[in-house]
């Protein structure tokens, strides 16, 4: 009786163990799934090795460059900057949210790209932050060992150039015209990101 039930027990183990092999792919990629559903910093991990095979690098407009609306962005202390008070600079905008899994994937190489010019008053850089809850937002990247300058959004931007896509990153020249739009994830710590700005920059 014993020997037939140790048997059973055997028979149950093996079958379970040939299911294993037989479906560990079907298993993995639901596992894959429910996590990128509903973990965002696995999609954001995911997102970000993707970026770092050059896919998403980003490089300037291949159109020609236009002139962009002015714009107004709001610093926690409620001042007001505009994109028209900044001509003679060059303006780098990034459109976000804390939420956005696309977002923070792209962060990183923003943080790296700003890095660059950070001290350098020839270009600006706007995190503007689409919930426009700054001190938080600030909070979050402070978290993550991010130091990006945040920014609310004080007025509506021109639909042409945002339309309410996150991410989204605009980059103007002195002259306020657009030499970067581009509406989805990007890659901005390239050579040639650092081309077109240093191309632009008047020091």
């Amino acid at each position: 009786m014993r020997n037939t039930s140790r048997m059973k027990e055997l028979q149950t183990k093996n079958f379970k163990l040939q299911t294993l092999k037989k479906h560990w792919l079907n298993i993995l990629l639901g596992i894959f799934i429910i996590l990128m559903l509903f973990y965002p910093p696995a999609k954001v991990w995911v997102l970000q090795r993707v970026m770092d095979t050059g896919l998403f690098n980003q490089s300037g407009n291949k159109e020609t460059s236009y002139h962009a609306q002015p714009m107004s962005f709001r610093k926690d202390d409620g001042t007001i900057i505009t994109t028209a008070a900044l001509k003679g600079k060059v303006i780098f905008i990034n459109f976000w949210a804390t939420w956005c899994p696309p977002c923070l994937a792209e962060l990183p190489s923003i943080q790296n790209l700003y890095n660059q010019y950070k001290t350098d008053t020839s270009i600006v850089f706007i995190l503007a932050d689409a919930d426009n809850n700054i001190v938080e937002s600030k909070r979050f990247l402070s978290k993550r060992s991010l130091d990006l300058p945040v920014y609310g959004v004080a007025t509506q931007p021109d639909s042409t150039l945002y339309s309410g896509s996150l991410p989204t990153t605009i980059m103007l020249d002195p002259e306020g015209l657009v030499i970067l739009n581009h509406a989805g994830i990007g890659k901005y710590d390239t050579e040639k990101m650092f081309q077109l700005i240093n191309q632009h920059l008047r020091r």
